[in-house]
């Protein structure tokens, strides 16, 4: 039962990766949707899908399932979901997901094997101009404390959940957190975006080994200066 909602789910099936952990749950209303949720530092849980899911797996960057004969992949650093293909039974191993394609009678089996792109900041589609290697790996503990942050009613009415891309920090204390561009969402008065500015950096220097923060939208830096008509690198 979910505590919050008081609604009876079933829980099936649960797969897991070093950082995430997906499932399927079907409702008193027979509904199934498919839950992803990390497996540390206390995140919450976020339906990826809701619908018939017949077969589902997770991999390195992506979770993979399929519903009417189609195949979903939803990429767990953008929150994004696409279809890639027709089939049935994919699975996924780190990033090589394969399915099997439709048969017509009397067909042996043939399957489709495709290998994914790990999603990176510096991808053509992003505009970015991070470096991912360079600047280090995710960090969950910053994500969470960043996602806490953007869900605040208190600050422009939680308009701005949902909107991490992800945080990521280096051997030199440099981190990077990148978010869609939520420039459209509460303007760009000034006062508001310092106070967002100073919640922000508050949060992620909560964790000791950041020195310096860089603010980026959809993995540009310059965008988020852009947008702030300033500076987007903060030191501790």
């Amino acid at each position: 039962m979910d505590s919050r909602t008081g609604n009876k789910f079933e829980l099936m099936f649960p797969k897991v990766n070093d950082e995430y952990v997906v499932w399927q749950e079907k409702t008193e209303t027979s509904e199934t949707r498919l839950v992803v949720m990390p497996v540390e530092f206390g995140r919450k849980e976020a339906e990826v899908f809701n619908g018939d899911i017949n077969s589902f797996d997770i991999g390195k960057d992506f979770v993979i399932w399929e519903s009417g004969h189609k195949i979903y992949v939803y990429s767990l650093m953008r929150k994004e979901i696409k279809i890639i293909g027709e089939g049935e039974f994919p699975s996924i191993r780190g990033n090589m997901a394969i399915w099997q394609l439709p048969k017509e009678g009397g067909e042996d089996s043939v399957f489709q094997v495709v290998e994914l792109k790990a999603p990176e900041l510096t991808d053509v589609e992003y505009g970015g101009i991070i470096d991912v290697d360079e600047f280090g790996e995710r960090n969950l503990r910053i994500e969470s404390e960043v996602e806490t942050v953007l869900a605040r009613e208190d600050l422009f009415d939680a308009r701005l959940k949902d909107t991490l891309h992800g945080a990521y920090l280096n051997n030199e204390g440099i981190a990077v957190v990148d978010f869609q561009h939520f420039g459209e969402l509460i303007g760009a008065a000034w006062a508001d975006q310092a106070e967002l500015i100073a919640v922000l950096n508050e949060a992620v220097f909560k964790s000791p080994k950041v020195k310096k923060i860089y603010y980026t939208f959809n993995g540009d830096n310059n965008a988020f200066s852009d947008w702030t008509e300033g500076v987007n690198v903060f030191l501790r």
